[in-house]
């Protein structure tokens, strides 16, 4: 479980519409000598090999050793699946048409802000519209500098169990609350946040 979404309604609808983070929530730690790509945080993008995974009981059951491409022999890196999300590489994951070209860390970080708003919004199995909420959405993505489009935004929030009946009040909303945001701030999105769309991993 992390952070209380594992299985989540937005992490499930993620998963099946082919969300790398998603996915990473919900796959089983990787055996010793499995080539894994590091998803999230700050080694967003990092690459390695799995060296170890029985730990002694100082370390929880989730976690193992990694031993990253660019570090030094002998130099072994902690890897938690509690919080880092974590890809086998060479499986041939496509990346989804609809995953904005932002680089993993930004991409990490807009697929936890889509999550919980849909799971915040998912009550006994029905999709409520929270404008509130959705405040929260427009406010993450502007404090990250994200350059997304209102489209954008939409397609990744329908991909994690928005329904399409909310598609245009949310794109306006975006549109409003982002323009609003950088008039009163004058903090504009980086558009070279905006890097070259993954193929797969």
């Amino acid at each position: 479980m992390r952070n209380g979404i594992e299985y989540s309604t937005g992490v499930l609808a993620g998963q099946r519409a082919g969300c790398p983070f998603c996915m990473a929530r919900l796959c089983a730690r990787p055996d010793a000598g499995t080539r894994v790509i590091v998803l999230n945080d700050f080694r967003a993008g990092m690459t390695g090999t799995v060296s170890r995974v029985d730990l002694d009981q100082r370390f929880p059951k989730t976690t193992f050793l990694m031993v990253a491409d660019l570090d030094e022999t002998g130099v072994e890196q902690i890897v938690n699946t509690e919080h880092d999300l974590i890809a086998p590489i060479g499986a041939g994951t496509p990346i989804p048409i609809w995953l904005p070209p932002l680089s993993l860390r930004d991409a990490a970080e807009l697929d936890e802000i889509a999550v919980r708003f849909c799971d915040h919004c998912s009550v006994s199995g029905v999709f409520v519209w929270d404008r509130m909420s959705y405040y929260a959405v427009i406010s993450g993505c502007w404090q990250r500098r994200l350059p997304l489009t209102p489209g954008e935004m939409c397609s990744v929030l329908s991909a994690h169990s928005m329904p399409a009946e909310f598609t245009a009040e949310a794109q306006r909303a975006f549109l409003e609350g982002m323009e609003l945001l950088v008039y009163t701030h004058g903090r504009q999105p980086i558009k070279k946040k905006r890097v070259r769309r993954l193929l797969g991993l």
